[in-house]
């Protein structure tokens, strides 16, 4: 299956055991929500890679927005690291 894959760039001083990506509709509708746990090494810089199925985005503009959490528990405390703007186009 087609998948829009994210690299997004993490600050080097923000570790945490998990961290949740979250993707919202323009309408601020849930569309996608991944946890993950652990980083990779992009030429030396922490990154988290995540691929969404195309089947869960139509046209318009979303908001990618990522939080780290510092237990195991998506559910638990977290702490907003960024947010950016993507539009999908059809």
């Amino acid at each position: 299956m087609p998948a829009l894959e994210l690299r997004i760039r993490i600050d080097p001083a923000d570790r945490f055991d998990t961290y949740v990506v979250e993707l919202r509709h323009q309408s601020d509708t849930p569309v996608w929500t991944r946890t993950v746990t652990g980083l990779e090494s992009v030429d030396g810089q922490p990154m988290l890679k995540v691929a969404v199925p195309q089947t869960e985005l139509a046209a318009g503009a979303y908001e990618v927005t990522v939080r780290g959490t510092a237990s195991s528990s998506p559910a638990g405390p977290s702490e907003l690291l960024g947010a950016a703007t993507v539009n999908i186009r059809r």
